[in-house]
């Protein structure tokens, strides 16, 4: 019994960072759903549950031998809110950022002469 409550304090910064890195996911979803396309807004969703739930399954397995404890839950959730407190809107903004390049970048070629001529 003492060494499963000695493991609870590692567990428990796993699953923080676990719910970091599901911050960091739903961020990169933020691309794909500001496309508001319905087919995409749904893919992008099950794509997000799945990994979550790959995340939380996978690391309960092979962390914890499978048991899952309440503080995993509560430890996603403190990751989750500490990433969409600090890191959000940096990775929204690096989001629109290479959106934005990448846009340029594809009307400079499309207008270009030299583009013109080997489109042709």
């Amino acid at each position: 019994m003492l060494f499963e409550t000695a493991r609870q304090g590692p567990l428990f910064a796993l699953f923080i960072s676990i719910g970091i890195m599901t911050g960091i996911f739903y961020d990169l979803n933020y691309g794909l759903r500001r496309l508001k396309k319905p087919v995409i807004t749904a893919f992008s969703d099950l794509l997000f549950c799945l990994f979550v739930l790959v995340l939380i399954s996978g690391g309960a397995e092979h962390f914890n031998s499978g048991k899952i404890e309440w503080f995993f839950f509560f430890g996603i959730f403190l990751g989750f809110c500490a990433e969409r407190a600090v890191l959000s809107e940096f990775i929204k903004k690096s989001i629109d950022f290479f959106a934005i390049f990448l846009y340029n970048l594809y009307r400079c070629f499309r207008e270009s002469k030299w583009a013109k001529r080997i489109l042709k």
